[in-house]
């Protein structure tokens, strides 16, 4: 009997964490609380959206994973994009749209967040590396384990995730190191790549949007816009930031992926802190290692 594979394992923690957050959400917004049929209506259409948004990024996440961790001219994926991707943000505070365009324009306040931005990703970068590290050192050992499992009578899988945990994190305060990064490396990607664009976007709204929209409806920059039509602009720009700012379906997005990161990682670091008990000494752990690469365990 084939063991599933590590991405088929984790795409149905994640998914069954992602249903079970909705369901607690939906209820927190609408149980005990006198709503309107239009409230009712708004809040359960915005909670159905942003649970299709979420699963469609985890099917996505998962379908996509296998793929970082290939390998090309030696060197995976993922590590190629995070090279590049610092390699763009050092030099990007140089560059001529940085340096002239930004500055010339007075768009501090931006230049500010965007540099806010960066920094933080440059900042959570090297725990990054460390943790797609152990990660792919994870799968290499779960894929092993896979492997001798098939070869023998016993087809449980919490042997293989006992054998691929012990392999990868050597100690529990190794194992509890990774899993409290992980955690925080997962909640910082909300913050950074969900929460920052959406603040980056009301900021241009609230104070820019004349300036970005001018090149696209003048024929020329000395051209001049009429009192009427900077108020129909001004119109549409407060529109636009209501929209984004009051948007039921974005909150709930974000505290869905929050609540999902949550459950996972406390269903994932509980079910390796049972599985490694059971050895419960080094000397126990190195034995069962030897068993399992010889096709003798027991747990």
């Amino acid at each position: 009997m084939k063991v599933p594979s590590i991405w088929t394992t984790e795409n149905k923690r994640w998914s069954e964490a992602l249903a079970l957050s909705f369901e607690e959400l939906i209820k927190s917004e609408t149980l005990n609380k006198a709503l309107k049929d239009e409230e009712y209506h708004h809040i359960v259409t915005s909670l159905n959206s942003s649970y299709g948004i979420s699963k469609s990024t985890l099917e996505l996440l998962f379908r996509e994973g296998p793929s970082l961790f290939e390998s090309i001219n030696g060197i995976q994926r993922w590590e190629r994009y995070i090279t590049i991707f610092r390699s763009s943000l050092i030099k990007s505070n140089e560059s001529f749209l940085t340096k002239f365009i930004i500055s010339a324009l007075g768009f501090n306040e931006i230049n500010n967040t965007i540099k806010s931005w960066k920094n933080e990703i440059l900042k959570s970068i090297p725990d990054l590396r460390t943790t797609l590290k152990e990660i792919n050192n994870y799968i290499i050992y779960y894929k092993k384990g896979s492997d001798i499992i098939v070869n023998t009578k016993k087809t449980d899988p919490q042997y293989v995730r006992l054998y691929a945990s012990l392999k990868t994190w050597d100690t529990d305060n190794r194992f509890n190191h990774f899993s409290t990064n992980l955690s925080s490396i997962l909640n910082s990607s909300i913050k950074i790549y969900i929460e920052g664009p959406i603040q980056l976007y009301l900021i241009i709204m609230d104070k820019h949007f004349l300036i970005f929209i001018r090149p696209f409806i003048l024929n020329s920059l000395s051209d001049q816009l009429n009192k009427t039509e900077l108020a129909d602009i001004q119109l549409l720009s407060d529109h636009l930031k209501k929209i984004i700012h009051d948007s039921k379906t974005i909150n709930y997005i974000k505290t869905l992926m929050y609540k999902t990161i949550e459950r996972s990682m406390r269903d994932w670091t509980e079910e390796h802190e049972k599985l490694r008990i059971s050895q419960p000494t080094q000397e126990l752990r190195k034995r069962f290692i030897k068993n399992f690469e010889d096709g003798v365990y027991n747990l």
